[in-house]
């Protein structure tokens, strides 16, 4: 595959994330590595927010250190006063000139901030980011995304529960709209490397499917991990991958799985997956 479709995304390097993840957010140093691994194996993007903890101090800190300047794709919460002065911080933070992508990080902000997507526009038009960008979660949200004339790039969750059974038909629309589709989300946060019998409480009715997906990977001689990849990678609608990894080890690991070749009759066995539990497919959810 190639790796140009691949974005790294930071969440971990700023914060503790995940449901599987034992290992805690990584020195500073093992931050750099990954950054120096991922710019190493041709990946170029990476995927950044102010929510993120210091994750952009961070990458703004390996820019100056390294000479290497990444694209980068941030996402902005609409609740500050002045839209522009928080995206000059951004910059300031990643100490770059401009940004690829500036996300909507809330979809509530799209919908009643009206005023925002002109200001957007015209910091677009002066060059600060190449394009707009919305992240949204369920397909009402999509809808509209696809729908908006100014929203060039959106990005959604995307996985073995979360499949082609929920998306399908609109992905098939944003790609007639030239929208620029990428995924976050493709181990739904780790859930997916979960025992069935150790889900808490709370996500216990999604047990079922998780042994659904043993089944699969036990068939197709494929870890889950590679299971996760390969569906994934078989949507020709998707254009880019975010994927985050705790050490460079795990990074090098599934880029060596984003390279392979898959059986395309998985994606029929994965499309059996029909989650009846809409609101879990959603980690917001989780608590």
């Amino acid at each position: 595959m190639d790796s140009k479709k691949i974005v790294l995304g930071t969440v971990q390097l700023g914060i503790d994330y995940g449901i599987n993840n034992k290992a805690g957010k990584p020195s500073k140093q093992l931050a750099y590595t990954i950054l120096e691994t991922a710019w190493e194996k041709g990946i170029s993007i990476l995927d950044t927010a102010d929510a993120y903890g210091d994750a952009q101090t961070l990458i703004g800190e390996y820019h100056k250190l390294s000479n290497t300047v990444f694209e980068v794709n941030s996402k902005f919460k609409g609740n500050a006063i002045n839209i522009s002065s928080q995206l000059e911080r951004t910059l300031n933070e990643l100490r770059i000139d401009s940004l690829n992508c500036y996300f909507y990080h809330d979809f509530n902000d799209f919908v009643n901030k009206p005023n925002l997507i002109q200001e957007l526009i015209a910091l677009k038009e002066k060059g600060k980011f190449k394009q707009i960008g919305l992240s949204v979660y369920e397909n009402s949200e999509l809808e509209l995304a696809i729908s908006n004339p100014h929203i060039d790039f959106i990005q959604l969750p995307f996985n073995l529960f979360d499949n082609i059974n929920e998306r399908g038909i609109l992905l098939q629309e944003a790609k007639k709209q030239q929208k620029i589709i990428q995924v976050r989300s493709i181990y739904l946060q780790g859930l997916f490397f979960k025992e069935p019998q150790a889900l808490p409480i709370k996500l216990a009715p999604l047990s079922p499917y998780l042994d659904q997906i043993h089944e699969i990977a036990k068939t197709y001689r494929l870890t889950i991990e590679e299971l996760a990849i390969a569906y994934v990678m078989l949507q020709k609608q998707i254009d880019e991958i975010i994927i985050g990894v705790d050490n460079p080890d795990q990074l090098k690991v599934n880029l060596e799985m984003f390279g392979k070749e898959f059986d395309p009759l998985l994606r029929n066995e994965i499309e059996k997956i029909t989650v009846e539990e809409k609101e879990l497919l959603y980690p917001k959810n989780w608590n």
